[in-house]
């Protein structure tokens, strides 16, 4: 080794120590782990995204979040114009996202969610928390002030006065 080859071996060994502070030598385990826990099988790696089905592009994209290690989740209607078995399979899988992250979901389907959160927020010109037991048909209307038409997913439809 001669003088003039330090700098490049430092530049080396700096180029080295970051690659190794980004998860350069696991970032494929760490894929590959979030893949599986969002429910993909090793056949399915390879896949181009455009043969996905929708819930599974939706899964794709909650998987790029978590390889981000965020804390929190915000999810605007993240279901919006998807079919009852997507919507379904992302409840699902926010439920179990939920043990290691806090998610906040805005949504207008109450008695579908319910089943999958801990606790409801209402909005309407004021703020009211309730664990989600306590959510009935009578405090929804109290709070909107109206009488409201509740559809609970495992039981049909109920009208609250």
């Amino acid at each position: 080794m001669c003088i003039r080859d330090r700098p490049l071996l430092r530049s080396y060994a700096n180029l080295q120590e970051e690659y190794k502070n980004s998860n350069g030598f696991g970032y494929r385990s760490q894929i590959k782990g979030v893949l599986k826990g969002l429910g993909f099988s090793e056949e399915d790696y390879g896949k181009p995204v455009s043969l996905l089905s929708g819930g599974q592009k939706t899964r794709i994209a909650l998987g790029k979040i978590l390889l981000q290690n965020f804390n929190l989740l915000l999810l605007d209607e993240p279901t919006a114009n998807v079919d009852m078995a997507v919507e379904t399979e992302l409840f699902e899988l926010l439920h179990v996202m939920s043990a290691d992250i806090t998610i906040v979901v805005v949504s207008h389907d109450l008695g579908f969610v319910s089943q999958y959160v801990e606790s409801v927020i209402c909005v309407n010109r004021r703020v009211m928390v309730h664990p989600t037991a306590a959510v009935t048909g009578e405090v929804i209307s109290a709070l909107y002030g109206a009488d409201v038409r509740m559809v609970n997913h495992r039981h049909g439809l109920q009208t609250v006065k």
